[in-house]
């Protein structure tokens, strides 16, 4: 995955995820995984899972490692992975093809469900 280093004001080095080219079409083009409007979706979680199962909530997911990690460990439990970069969430959404779970992520409004 592309990164930039850079120093903040106060000399630590950070990394940041450059954009991705095609990160909006890619989490537009797959609604079963992606809320892009959450609040249409309040109070109706149950039926975007399909299921009654609880629902745990990831803020600042990033690129999803912890909450594909525990979708797959806890199959019982639905699970929404949210984060303000389309980028990032775009490489969470990676981690879950080829995988049988379902994230919802979400980015400034934008949902994987897991």
């Amino acid at each position: 995955m592309p990164c930039v280093s850079f120093r903040d004001k106060y000399g630590k080095e950070e990394m940041r995820v450059r954009n991705r080219k095609g990160a909006t079409e890619l989490l537009e083009a797959n609604p079963q995984y992606v809320v892009l409007n959450p609040l249409e979706a309040k109070g109706k979680w149950r039926d975007l899972f399909g299921n009654d199962n609880p629902i745990h909530v990831e803020v600042g997911s990033g690129k999803g490692a912890f909450v594909s990690g525990m979708a797959k460990q806890n199959p019982n439990i639905n699970y929404i992975g949210i984060d303000i970069q389309k980028s990032v969430l775009s490489y969470a959404l990676d981690k879950v093809f080829g995988k049988s779970l379902y994230p919802i992520l979400s980015c400034c409004g934008l949902m994987v469900l897991i």
